[in-house]
């Protein structure tokens, strides 16, 4: 992982922080994989789940270049998932 470029947060001026980074393929897949793992069989956190899922989903775009009925299938049982939880009290 290589940081590219930082911006702090300032609430004086509502501005939140941010980073740019470069990840290698690696990585990726390290980070899609313990996001998944740490989002699964749990309810309650769909931030969480959110960030997993486009882990997911970019893990599948850099290791094989695009998406397959099986990803499809499962990025769309997440997103179920996550509008489920969005919708709870």
């Amino acid at each position: 992982m290589r940081i590219c470029s930082l911006e702090s947060r300032d609430d004086t001026v509502k501005r939140s922080g941010s980073a740019t980074i470069d990840l290698s393929k690696y990585e990726v897949r390290l980070l899609a994989d313990a996001l998944y793992e740490t989002t699964n069989g749990k309810t309650g956190v769909p931030a969480k789940r959110k960030l997993a899922r486009e882990f997911k989903l970019l893990n599948a775009l850099v290791q094989h270049g695009g998406l397959d009925s099986v990803e499809v299938s499962s990025l769309q049982k997440i997103d179920m998932t996550i509008k489920e939880e969005e919708e709870m009290p």
